[in-house]
């Protein structure tokens, strides 16, 4: 997701962006209380719960594909599909319904 980043013109901070926007919505959470209650570093994905890494991984895959599909430049466009490709992938966690 990174490289597609960087290749389509993302700022600097822009997968900083999009993997916060990742949490809120396939989580509900913010990024700093999910962390600081979990009591897990934010470079430390792989330690959250698997559920959680799960509905991760599902929706970087959809994001990806709305990244390509919408054919996003540029960080708005990216941060704007990858949402989009998040509340995609949301549905199919029983804790979002």
């Amino acid at each position: 997701m990174h490289s597609l980043i960087q290749q389509r013109g993302g700022r600097k901070r822009t997968h900083a962006f999009v993997n916060a926007e990742a949490l809120r919505i396939l989580l509900g959470e913010e990024p700093d209380e999910l962390y600081d209650a979990l009591g897990v570093p934010q470079s430390k994905r792989e330690r959250l719960p698997t559920s959680a890494q799960e509905a991760l991984m599902a929706g970087n895959i959809a994001a990806f594909y709305a990244i390509l599909e919408k054919n996003a430049q540029g960080h708005e466009q990216i941060l704007r599909a990858s949402k989009q490709g998040f509340h995609r992938a949301k549905g199919i966690f029983p804790w979002n319904r």
